[in-house]
């Protein structure tokens, strides 16, 4: 029962956050062309030679909850390979009624290319809130070496929110 009833509230959560998002939101954030960006527009990857930095999109950022508990991320050595979890983040929003006095989410990030894991975020181990701030260069997660370069190209170059629809394609 609580399964569906936080289904429910996160439903209209969505429909509402699409209308909110319209050019509105687009105007907001600037897109940058140096970075490519998941399909689901969840996470963006910056390239320096064999070298991705993978780190989560604004849209992530307001779509976690307003209280970020925890972000896990994988050790230093592990290989990753596209599609595999990335990162869970356990996050809290604010109750809409007195009875509850919050909602949990737990969020599967879902790596959008392969690697070995050469370097995690370790201050989100301690202060797992620093993925919510503004600055987009403290909101990465992992540096990656690329095993498969290829991947590269299933990336979108700019964001999926920069054709003004609010919502990623």
């Amino acid at each position: 029962m609580l399964n569906s009833i936080v289904r429910r509230t996160l439903s209209k959560r969505q429909s509402l956050r699409r209308s909110k998002f319209s050019r509105e939101y687009c105007s907001k954030f600037q897109v940058s062309k140096t970075i490519k960006y998941s399909k689901d527009n969840k996470l963006w990857v910056t390239l320096d030679q064999d070298i991705a930095t993978i780190g989560i999109t604004q849209y992530t950022k307001e779509s976690v909850g307003n209280k970020v508990l925890l972000v896990a991320l994988p050790p230093k050595g592990v290989r990753l390979s596209k599609g595999n979890i990335l990162s869970v983040i356990h996050s809290s929003f604010n109750a809409q009624s007195e009875e509850d006095s919050s909602i949990h989410l737990s969020n599967d990030l879902q790596s959008p290319i392969s690697g070995l894991v050469l370097q995690e975020n370790e201050v989100l181990e301690s202060e797992p809130t620093s993925i919510s701030v503004q600055d987009p260069s403290a909101a990465w997660l992992v540096k990656l070496r690329l095993t498969d370069y290829k991947e590269v190209n299933d990336l979108i170059d700019g964001s999926p929110f920069a054709d003004g629809s609010g919502y990623p394609n």
